[in-house]
């Protein structure tokens, strides 16, 4: 005989799935706990430690260590339905027996468990000393920009604006020449002739060895404000294009997000075409192609004949370093945290290396079927296999390393960029690594000037007549010897 209707209401509001679920309390997620999270195939090691306040708030700390968190505060935490979470980390925690499970970053899976007291002061590597620099070239203003260099001369522009030639084989001043505005990216060499861009959107070469102003062009983007990084700027605008030269043409991107073709001789424009976006970073030659990458996270190939557009790819964040050939594949760092491998013939995407939740503003060097790359809150240099980004080895370098490494047969030399007052501890310095297993070899310490956030090395050693050359914030131009010390 069935059941009469109220006898079947009494039955199920009586029965467990009627009652209101019972959470555990806030407090009992008080304590450390440490575990796994996974982000893109990769596992890292993970811990938190919750406490409820004498105010009833819940508070966390987080030891992330791949990205050097130590115990860094993540603020109020909420407690709803069971369910702990912080909105600035993207975490979402429940209870699962003894363990806390969830995501964090709004997407990649955590569980933890619970844990002795995690440590809040780990050991950093040790370098040994670095040789005395070979020479020492005092400029008076910071130098964002990377150095270039010839048999006999080294160049970089500085934040002031102004072009320096060096002698390359005593850092003695050849000539300076004023452009007027800031040059945050590395200048061409062309034969006898030597071009660069500086922040007012003027193309400028000059005579190699007198630096006598050839012919100076505008191409755009003079209007755009630059944003370097500060205490309370996080747009990290720091980089400048260096122009591309390829049969008697320059290509340049400027920064209100067009292309620029231009004749080497006399700096008459061939093509321009406009893409959109800010463009600060170099681009790249491919046979009959160039591919840019800009600020939107789009990455794009053109027709080096005019213009062109071939395709477009799309990133998941702000693509700020220059983007670099591989075979018939492009590499493209990208603030996603991704080093993207794209094919060159349509952009298609052959391989991705996740870098732990950190910008990649470092383009890699690629050196004989391997690539080296620098991050910026990871700290570390890198090796990886250029044909499918598995990792070789990686080396802690104690400071942003946002230039891209230099490579001899045994030698990785990479700038680090440090800051004040940053959550991350970061060093400035100039590093110099084993190419084979990325063991240390020396470290040189740059401290911050007077009054600047950033410290050390922003852009990218180059070696150049058995040297290697740095450029820092203090405006100093550095050459060590380039071999074993």
């Amino acid at each position: 005989m069935r059941p009469t209707l109220l006898a079947s209401l009494l039955l199920f509001l009586l029965s467990p799935l009627s009652r209101a679920e019972e959470f555990p309390p806030a407090d009992a997620a008080d304590g450390y706990w440490a575990g796994e999270v996974v982000m893109e195939e990769q596992r890292y090691q993970i811990g938190f430690e919750f406490r409820r306040q004498p105010d009833d708030t819940l508070r966390g700390r987080q030891w992330f260590a791949v990205l050097h968190l130590f115990g860094s505060p993540v603020g109020d935490l909420g407690y709803t339905a069971g369910h702990l979470r912080s909105r600035s980390l993207g975490l979402d925690l429940t209870f699962s027996g003894a363990e806390l499970v969830g995501t964090i970053n709004n997407a990649h899976p955590l569980r933890l468990a619970r844990s002795e007291p995690l440590l809040t002061t780990p050991t950093p590597p040790t370098y040994p000393e670095p040789p005395a620099p070979a020479w020492v070239f005092h400029g008076d203003a910071a130098f964002w920009a990377s150095p270039v260099a010839d048999a006999e001369l080294a160049f970089v522009g500085d934040e002031r604006g102004r072009f320096h030639a060096v002698r390359l084989r005593d850092g003695a001043p050849v000539w300076t020449f004023d452009s007027g505005a800031p040059i945050h990216g590395a200048a061409r060499l062309d034969g006898d002739a030597v071009c660069f861009l500086n922040d007012a959107g003027r193309l400028v070469q000059l005579d190699r060895a007198t630096g006598r102003l050839r012919w100076e062009r505008s191409i755009g983007g003079g209007a755009v404000v630059r944003h370097p990084p500060s205490a309370t700027e996080y747009s990290y605008d720091f980089v400048g294009p260096q122009p591309a030269l390829a049969d008697a043409t320059l290509y340049v991107p400027a920064a209100d997000g067009a292309v620029v073709a231009l004749a080497a001789a006399d700096g008459s424009v061939r093509w321009r075409t406009r893409l959109g976006g800010m463009l600060r970073q170099s681009l790249v030659v491919a046979d009959s192609r160039l591919v840019v990458a800009g600020w939107d996270g789009r990455i794009t190939a053109l027709s080096r004949a005019d213009g062109a557009v071939l395709w477009t790819r799309e990133t998941g964040g702000p693509a700020t370093a220059d983007p670099v050939r591989c075979g018939e594949s492009v590499l493209v760092s990208s603030r996603d945290s991704r080093l993207y491998c794209l094919s060159l013939a349509d952009g298609s995407i052959r391989w991705t290396r996740f870098h732990a939740g950190s910008w990649i503003e470092s383009a890699p060097r690629v050196v004989d079927g391997e690539l080296f790359i620098g991050s910026s809150d990871l700290r570390t240099v890198s090796c990886l296999a250029a044909a499918t980004g598995s990792p070789r080895w990686t080396t802690d370098v104690l400071g942003w390393t946002w230039g891209t490494p230099a490579v001899t047969a045994d030698t990785v030399f990479a700038g680090a960029a440090g800051a004040r007052n940053y959550p991350i501890a970061q060093e400035g310095g100039m590093v110099a690594l084993d190419r084979r297993t990325g063991a240390p070899r020396w470290r040189m310490k740059l401290p911050a000037a007077d009054g600047r956030f950033v410290a050390g090395v922003a852009g990218s050693p180059v070696v150049a007549g058995g040297l290697v050359l740095f450029a820092d914030q203090a405006g100093r131009l550095y050459a060590f010897p380039a071999g074993q010390p």
